[in-house]
């Protein structure tokens, strides 16, 4: 997984299920992120 800045948004790339996600910076930092399409965390990806 690719994060990409994007403003105050990351991009990045779910592996997963193909799909191209966006997410706020805070939620990054936090590490409590997942995928818009699949619902899986990050890790699991």
């Amino acid at each position: 997984m690719n994060l990409t800045l994007k403003d105050d948004y990351y991009e990045w790339f779910c592996d997963w299920c193909d799909s191209i996600n966006v997410t706020l910076i805070h939620r990054v930092a936090d590490g409590t992120f997942s995928c818009c399409a699949c619902h899986r965390q990050t890790g699991e990806c």
